[in-house]
């Protein structure tokens, strides 16, 4: 899919509908690498820029993390190289960064609180007590019921028809699962992640294994009762980042309810929710099957097109249900996103145009709108031949003005040759409105 991406790209000059937009970074000197296509087309090439081109604070160090001296543009994206006491990492994607930055800062939050006295005493009693009663439950549900004493329900929840359901081959656990993770799971334990992951702002399925065991220790205690923890405020964008990136962060469009949901029914709500928005349930269900997102991912995903009542979203979602690499679904979130919030903020927008792998929005008044999530996008010969299957389409249209709205920025040549083919832009759209 970076393959399409890049047949997809077009860019362009400020069009200021959100407000007025930072400048876009200056590129660093010409290294003599443009490809002459043609006499008078030159074409740029992707090129390794210094971080604080993009960011000017990524010489500073943060809470346990220091952003790598250079950063290489693809064309379209970033891809950035990060060291930490939990090792080196490497990101694609400037709003991607910030995900990866929130999660270290979490894990080291989280290492600090269970290095404590009183923390290593509460997990060794909720441990020792936890992995008891499970592997007697598990290995003997009928019996146990019986055994189980009333106080422990504050524990364990509904754990007297869990119990039961367990006995009667119900219980939502899958059956192949470890003992650890089914007891995990009857014991409140990973819904207290859930609720601790999203206080911190970061997925409780994130691949970053060190925020994993954090998680899972500290949520462990938590679902115990065994030690009253102070979690404090959600992470927010490092300080050093500023307002030169804005990321998504998928738990402030959940509700408490989503947030406290197990995936099974997450999944569920997710498919009624996308039948109403009038998409068929096959294809939720494609959707729902792609193993690049996840649970939140799906629920904020479908949150947001909520916000877009009346288009014709099945198109958009059976692109994003193609999503081939955790990049690519990233890629169908935030363009969702964008549509969302192009919708509340500048024009409505009443209909979806399927591009090849992606979609266009046309407004009430006729304008053709592309929602693109980029960091740097630069003029190729690919971003050529998309500006003129752009022009194409609105001819088609016959739209009043054809424009792209992107979080990132376009080099100064690739808005000059999309503005000379009729092509508008609002760079950086997330950016905070001035005062």
């Amino acid at each position: 899919m970076r393959i399409s991406l890049l047949i997809l790209l077009t860019g362009l000059p400020v069009f200021p509908l959100l407000g007025q937009a930072p400048a876009a970074p200056a590129p660093p000197a010409s290294s003599g690498s443009e490809t002459v296509a043609r006499p008078g087309t030159i074409f740029e090439s992707p090129q390794n820029w210094p971080s604080t081109a993009f960011l000017p604070g990524a010489n500073i160090p943060g809470n346990g993390w220091q952003i790598n001296g250079t950063v290489h543009n693809d064309g379209l994206y970033n891809t950035w190289g990060v060291s930490s006491q939990y090792g080196p990492y490497q990101i694609t994607g400037n709003e991607r960064l910030l995900q990866l930055l929130r999660e270290i800062e979490a894990t080291q939050k989280l290492n600090a609180m269970s290095k404590t006295k009183e923390f290593g005493e509460a997990m060794k009693k909720a441990g020792i007590a936890q992995l008891q009663s499970a592997k007697r439950v598990l290995s003997d549900p009928v019996d146990t019921v019986s055994k189980i004493p009333e106080g422990a329900s504050r524990f364990f929840g509904r754990v007297g028809n869990t119990v039961k359901h367990t006995v009667q081959g119900n219980l939502d656990i899958d059956q192949d699962a470890t003992p650890e993770e089914k007891a995990r799971k009857l014991f409140g334990v990973d819904k207290a992640k859930r609720q601790l992951a999203a206080q911190l702002g970061v997925s409780p399925w994130t691949s970053n294994a060190a925020l994993q065991k954090a998680l899972n220790d500290v949520a462990s205690v938590q679902a115990a009762g065994t030690l009253t923890m102070d979690i404090g405020k959600s992470l927010v964008v490092p300080p050093v980042l500023g307002g030169v990136m804005t990321g998504i962060n998928v738990t402030n469009s959940l509700t408490q309810e989503q947030i406290a949901a197990s995936p099974k029914d997450l999944t569920k709500q997710n498919r009624a929710k996308a039948v109403s928005l009038g998409v068929p349930g096959e294809t939720a269900d494609a959707f729902a099957a792609n193993v690049f997102y996840d649970p939140w991912d799906q629920t904020f995903f479908w949150n947001t097109l909520a916000q877009l009542p009346g288009l014709n979203a099945t198109i958009f979602v059976e692109k994003a249900a193609s999503a081939s690499s955790p990049l690519d679904a990233f890629f169908f979130l935030r363009t969702a996103q964008l549509m969302a919030l192009y919708h509340q903020r500048v024009a409505p927008l009443q209909e979806m145009v399927a591009l090849p792998h992606t979609v266009a929005c046309v407004q009430t008044d006729g304008a053709l709108m592309v929602p693109l999530w980029v960091d740097y996008a630069i003029w190729t010969p690919q971003a050529e031949a998309a500006a003129k299957n752009l022009q194409q389409l609105a001819e088609q249209r016959q739209a009043s003005q054809t424009f792209v709205v992107t979080t990132g920025y376009f080099s100064q040549q690739a808005t000059q040759e999309l503005k000379a083919r009729g092509i508008e832009t609002v760079p950086h759209v997330l950016a905070p409105n001035p005062k």
